[in-house]
């Protein structure tokens, strides 16, 4: 969620639930972690309370940068072992198991 944040920047809790792959009640949780570690904040919409939307603080941002280093290290390791065509077929497998609705 980290990861996601920080490239898409604020979106509603739906919307990182979705991009993340996680149930909506399973990201109450998550959400309620992170803030209170002071990883996001979450804020309600002026115009319609029942929409909440979630950003990274200055906490998270730097999280991700100090994470940034390591999670690089080891995606080249996994391409280095699996080889790029067969990340690639992961990949594409991932993103059409991602699209199949429950």
């Amino acid at each position: 969620m980290i990861r996601i944040l920080r490239q898409q920047g604020e979106l509603e809790s739906h919307q990182l639930a979705h991009l993340a792959c996680i149930l909506k009640p399973s990201m109450t949780g998550v959400l309620g972690r992170l803030e209170r570690d002071g990883i996001v904040r979450r804020r309600k919409s002026a115009e319609d309370q029942r929409r909440v939307f979630v950003a990274l603080t200055e906490q998270g941002q730097q999280c991700f940068v100090d994470m940034s280093a390591g999670m690089e290290s080891n995606y080249q390791k996994i391409q280095e072992q699996f080889g790029e065509e067969s990340l690639e077929q992961l990949m594409e497998l991932l993103q059409k198991l991602k699209g199949i609705k429950p």
